[in-house]
């Protein structure tokens, strides 16, 4: 008796459920009729043959007064936006158009579909109506890819030789937006400078130099410290200048030892080797003003004490860090290892078997690399990635120095900061070369 009474429930019930669908506020799922035509998104559906389309971003700018639908952040290079396959999102739509210049430079119109693919390379304006068909709105769309390969490196000679003289005693910086380049010839010593915002054009100031002897310094180990520039002499003395220009010099206050090279700045200390005359055995130095001297540990038997590269730096992750690349020690003729440091006493001996030695090279950190020059062999460039643990050859594909940049050790290297600009100076080649060469990783050009 209950079922029967359920099955003549059952249809009255169903009835009125399709009564009330009908009939809701919910107007069958259609939305109301609205006249809002705004641009809401657009996406581009992912493509196997076309990587890294569907990762573009699209935005509303306004430009010159017009409304654009852009991707701001730029596809990467060589992407195809020929044969795309487009989704657009309006507030509402009763229908939208793609819009093309035709031959005669009228209007075309195109229904939007979401099936078709577009070719993104061609102008265009999408023009969209709301639902109620009262408003119409147009926008521009700029599909950006990268023009140039991001990863590749620009190398670029812009001196060929400074004007006048030059030695193989060289070196060049950059300090409070000057180039600095000296050179000594054993004889005289000759001072070019530049300004980094025309680093093409040079001047000889080797007139304005001196109270620097042209037989006891090493141009190449010349450090910048608070606002000073430093050397150590073999005579051992301590030659300083606070223009570059002008040098006076004092003796080494430490009673027994000799100066032998600076090494760099580091930790807020400058730091160099010195030697104990008693001894002949070979220490680390460092200074908080320069007037004071602090002898520390005594150098590994391979550590190296001239010819060698120097460097500090912020790891990846901020933390300081200090390396020795190549040079010459007292156990064998040259140093192909790396030595690094944190603190400046404790170091860590990279040590590798059936390295090529490493002479006059020059080092810089770049991009979160270590790039290293040097022409002991055919690969005048290698790179680090972990901070002179590992050192490879660049992709050639990428990072190349061209063939007309001559093999050369005892170049200087540097980078100016402000455009990521890298520098290359000088250095020797059979014969003495005062060149000037730049390089900038494409990608440190763009925000």
């Amino acid at each position: 008796m209950k079922l029967n009474c359920l099955k003549s429930i059952f249809p009255f019930l169903l009835s009125a459920l399709l009564l009330s669908s009908c009939t809701g506020n919910d107007n069958n799922g259609i939305p109301e009729p609205s006249s809002a035509a705004h641009f809401v998104s657009l996406t581009f559906a992912k493509n196997d043959s076309i990587p890294n389309l569907e990762k573009a971003v699209f935005k509303n700018v306004y430009e010159g007064g017009d409304s654009i639908i852009v991707n701001l952040d730029s596809l990467p290079y060589l992407t195809r936006i020929d044969s795309v396959l487009p989704t657009f999102r309006f507030a509402s739509r009763s229908a939208a158009y793609l819009v093309y210049k035709n031959i005669a430079g009228e209007d075309s119109l195109r229904l939007l579909s979401s099936n078709d693919t577009i070719d993104f390379t061609v102008p265009m304006r999408v023009r969209n109506i709301s639902s109620d068909k009262t408003t119409t709105l147009e926008y521009g769309i700029k599909v950006n890819v990268h023009q140039v390969e991001p990863e590749l490196y620009v190398w670029n000679q812009v001196v060929d030789r400074m004007s006048g003289s030059v030695g193989s005693n060289q070196h060049s910086f950059l300090f409070n937006g000057t180039i600095y380049y000296y050179s000594g010839t054993g004889v005289n010593n000759y001072l070019y400078t530049a300004p980094i915002a025309n680093y093409t054009n040079w001047t000889d100031n080797s007139g304005s130099l001196a109270g620097l002897p042209a037989t006891t310094v090493e141009f190449r180990h010349m450090q910048i410290f608070k606002n000073k520039f430093y050397l150590f002499s073999s005579d051992n003395k301590i030659y300083s200048s606070s223009d570059g220009r002008t040098w006076s010099d004092v003796a080494f206050p430490n009673a027994g030892y000799k100066t032998t090279e600076l090494l760099f700045v580091f930790l807020d200390k400058l730091w160099g080797i010195v030697q104990d005359v008693a001894t002949q055995r070979y220490y680390f130095a460092s200074t908080e003003d320069a007037a004071n001297w602090t002898i520390g540990s005594e150098l590994d038997s391979e550590f190296p004490i001239e010819q060698y590269a120097a460097i500090s730096f912020k790891t990846r992750l901020g933390v300081p860090k200090a390396i020795i690349v190549g040079g010459k020690q007292r156990v064998s003729p040259y140093y192909p290892y790396v030595w690094s440091t944190e603190d400046g006493t404790r170091w860590v001996n990279f040590k590798r078997e059936n390295n090529t030695r490493i002479e006059g090279a020059s080092v810089v950190s770049y991009d979160g690399k270590i790039l290293m020059f040097q022409g002991t062999d055919d690969n005048h460039l290698r790179e680090s990635i972990n901070e002179g643990f590992l050192w490879n050859v660049p992709d050639t594909a990428y990072n190349n120095l061209p063939e007309t940049y001559a093999r050369r050790s005892f170049q200087s290297a540097f980078v100016n900061e402000s455009d990521k600009r890298i520098f290359i100076i000088g250095g020797y080649d059979y014969s003495t070369l005062s060149d000037v060469w730049t390089g900038k990783l494409n990608r440190a050009y763009w925000e």
